[in-house]
C-alpha cells in the first residue's frame, strides 16, 4: 500500500501524467527528526497518523534513529512510550537542515525547468 507521505513530496498534473518525487529512507528520518522537534514528543500512533504510514513501516525509520542515538524511548509516567529527539539529534539536525533545503531548492529548479519544457512544447 502506497501512502501520501512515502511515495508524494511534491506532485504535479503534467500532459495527464501523475509526477511524483519518492522520499529515500534517510528523508523519511530527518522529517521524523524535525516533527520530533517541533511537536515534542510523540507516540507511535501519533506519528503513524502524521506521516500516514503504518506501523510495521514506521518502526524500521524509529528504530534506525533509536539506533544512532538520534531519538530516545521515554516513558512520562502515564506506561505510554513517547519518542523524543536526543541532542545528538539535535546536533544532526543542525548539520542537514541547510543542505535539505539546498537539495529541494534544486529540486525544485530541475521540476520547473521540466514543467516549462514539456509546456513549451505543446504539453500542457
Amino acid at each position: 500500500m502506497e501512502t501520501n507521505y512515502e511515495i508524494k513530496v511534491i506532485t504535479r498534473q503534467l500532459t495527464g501524467f501523475h509526477v511524483t518525487l519518492r522520499l529515500n529512507r534517510t528523508m523519511i528520518c530527518i522529517d521524523i527528526l524535525c516533527n520530533l522537534v517541533s511537536n515534542g514528543p510523540m507516540r507511535l500512533t501519533q506519528l503513524r497518523d502524521k506521516f500516514e504510514m503504518d506501523e510495521s513501516r514506521l518502526k524500521p525509520h524509529l528504530r534506525l534513529l533509536w539506533n544512532r542515538g538520534l531519538v530516545e524511548e521515554e516513558n512520562f509516567g502515564d506506561n505510554t512510550i513517547y519518542y523524543v529527539v536526543t541532542e545528538r539529534g539535535l546536533k544532526v539536525l543542525k548539520v542537514v537542515s541547510p543542505l535539505i533545503r539546498e537539495a529541494q531548492k534544486i529540486q525544485m529548479r530541475d521540476f520547473e525547468t521540466i514543467s516549462n519544457t514539456l509546456s513549451e512544447a505543446g504539453y500542457s
